[in-house]
């Protein structure tokens, strides 16, 4: 019975769906999901004799990227938070999709204030008078699942610390409010590479509206609703392209991003290389020379897909954190660039990146058994490695180049030896120092 019950919920919300998809210009989709019938009548009347448009309509006069972002916030925090997840995925959408939906992190229009009342009531189950000196019916923000009011903290009311701050805004009002643009903007590139590179847990969304600048030039960064993890080597690949990217080396940037890659069936890693020079020649003949590196770096990611180059989601939304903290230095200091604002924390950089011996020896300590396998079983392997680079098996040409020669064969050896060798040793140092 309990099934039955739901059923005329889910037809109105079927319809509401299908009207509001087939009113908007999406007429195609609700054919392909198969709700045609679905469709309002009034809404196909009023369409039809053009009387005034109805109220399922969304911007019709709009480009189709951002009246797809409103039908998605016309149909709810589901749909929403779909388009949230596409938007990081410039890689399978058109960039102009992604850009459009990205809006969809910041700019939800909120629900009314007498509703969160009602909400805040029913789950404390008292008035709000009896419990709160006060209570603003204004939120403070919206987002796709939730909004923020002040209160206390229960399965659907989510109590927030009140940090009060001066948000980004252009250096001479910072200025007047006692802050320093310059030092605020190197404090908040210096936590975000700490944040990416030695952490490996970072805020990927910090976009003006995220961001906070508070008395003594320190940087709060809000609402860690969208955050990124790396593991150590994913942390140095994504350094490295960083790095490459401040210091305009963009054939660095290219070897490195198809090292964080993946390759799907019949992929074209030399026709990717070949786009991106071609992304990266436009940009600076263009009139966006000078400008967003970061965004550089997203335009690049998109074109992935079309070559079976796939990177890893992690990777997106380190671009979208490089996205929204050049937004933010922008704002605040329109003439600097996003090398300018990655100097001062380029040596922050190298150091999370070099390895430093505390790193090597926790590595070590941690791969202790493989490498004292590794040197245990090399009396074995040696004369096996001998026999084949004595005689090596030919090597096939690829894509033109030289074949492998045995040169190759040696150094691979050489470094098989070096490394477990020296991982052994310093296993060997590591556990000395240990007792």
């Amino acid at each position: 019975m309990g099934r039955w019950s739901q059923l005329p919920g889910q037809v109105a919300r079927a319809s509401e769906i299908a009207t509001v998809l087939w009113s908007s210009g999406f007429r195609w989709l609700v054919a392909a999901l198969g709700l045609r019938s679905c469709v309002s009548a009034g809404c196909r009347l009023f369409c039809a004799m053009r009387l005034r448009q109805c109220e399922h309509h969304v911007g019709m006069e709009r480009p189709l990227p951002d009246r797809m972002r409103l039908v998605l916030e016309r149909l709810g925090p589901t749909f929403v938070k779909v388009g949230q997840v596409v938007a990081l995925r410039p890689d399978y959408v058109p960039l102009e999709y992604a850009q459009a939906l990205r809006r969809l992190h910041d700019h939800v229009a909120p629900f009314p204030g007498r509703e969160a009342r009602r909400v805040v009531e029913e789950e404390l189950g008292r008035p709000l008078g009896s419990v709160f000196a006060e209570f603003e019916e204004e939120p403070f923000a919206a987002a796709s699942l939730s909004q923020v009011d002040r209160e206390r903290t229960t399965a659907r009311v989510l109590t927030m610390e009140l940090i009060e701050g001066t948000p980004p805004a252009p250096g001479a009002g910072l200025r007047a409010a006692g802050l320093d643009p310059d030092r605020l903007l190197r404090v908040g590139a210096e936590a975000l590479v700490e944040q990416l590179f030695r952490i490996g847990l970072f805020h990927a969304d910090p976009h003006p509206g995220n961001v906070l600048f508070l008395p003594g030039d320190r940087v709060c960064f809000l609402d860690f609703g969208m955050f990124g993890r790396l593991r150590p080597r994913e942390r140095r690949r994504a350094g490295y392209i960083v790095w490459a990217l401040a210091s305009g080396d963009f054939d660095a940037v290219a070897d490195q991003l198809l090292a964080f890659a993946q390759l799907g069936p019949g992929a074209r890693p030399d026709g990717f290389r070949e786009a991106l020079e071609e992304v990266v020649e436009d940009w600076y003949a263009g009139a966006e020379a000078g400008g967003s590196v970061a965004q550089l770096l997203l335009r690049e990611l998109a074109l992935g897909a079309r070559y079976g180059v796939i990177f890893p989601p992690e990777l997106m939304l380190v671009a979208r954190s490089l996205v929204g903290i050049d937004a933010t230095t922008t704002l605040v200091a329109p003439g600097v660039s996003f090398s300018e604002l990655l100097e001062p924390a380029t040596d922050k950089l190298r150091r999370a990146l070099l390895p430093s011996l505390e790193g090597l020896k926790e590595g070590a300590e941690r791969r202790r058994f493989d490498y004292l396998e590794a040197a245990l079983e090399l009396p074995d392997l040696i004369p096996e490695l001998v026999a084949r680079l004595r005689s090596p098996p030919p090597s096939p040409a690829v894509d033109g180049q030289t074949p492998i020669r045995r040169r190759s064969g040696v150094a691979l050896t050489a470094a098989l030896l070096a490394s477990a060798a020296a991982g052994f040793g310093i296993a060997q140092a590591t556990g000395r120092g240990g007792r």
